[in-house]
């Protein structure tokens, strides 16, 4: 097995009647953009529901992430899903979502608003993936920023991800 393929790491399933939300982020800094993206899927690996955002921002990479995330916590409240494995790319984000140190950082204000939304469900818990596990949500997050609208997708895989989601099923 060569180095880079023990390194990469596929999307996995949550444990039996559980969902999981990945999320990301996407920058075009030429043009003050965000894109975001998240994807709820249940224990057997279907898709409840996505979400792809653009929002006109300029914010570094650690802020886009957290504001990503942050919309997508909002997403899953609005599906109805308050017991959730939040799953991301951004090592720092997860740390600082488990730290639980206040952070007056124009990021950190975010993670202590998206903690204030998290107490709301009944459970939750975050943990890191690496790019290769996150690859449906990156898409998504891509995607966005082609798109002037916020866009929801319930029990529907949106053409961008048909391929990898197949993928991330076997």
């Amino acid at each position: 097995m060569s180095r880079t393929a023990s390194l990469s790491q596929a999307w996995k399933k949550p444990p039996d009647g559980t969902y999981k939300m990945n999320w990301d982020a996407s920058l075009d800094t030429t043009r003050g953009l965000v894109g975001i993206g998240a994807i709820i899927r249940d224990s057997y690996g279907r898709v409840l529901g996505t979400f792809r955002a653009r929002r006109e921002i300029t914010l570094s990479p650690y802020a886009a992430e957290v504001y990503a995330l942050m919309m997508a916590i909002l997403f899953c409240k609005e599906a109805g899903i308050n017991e959730v494995t939040l799953e991301g790319d951004s090592l720092q984000v997860v740390k600082k979502l488990k730290d639980s140190r206040e952070d007056w950082s124009p990021g950190g204000l975010i993670v202590e608003d998206t903690r204030a939304v998290l107490r709301s469900f009944a459970f939750w818990n975050v943990c890191h993936t690496k790019r290769d596990g996150n690859v449906a949500t990156h898409l998504l997050a891509k995607d966005a920023l082609l798109s002037e609208f916020d866009l929801y997708d319930l029990e529907e895989i949106p053409n961008c991800i048909k391929q990898v989601v197949a993928s991330d099923a076997l």
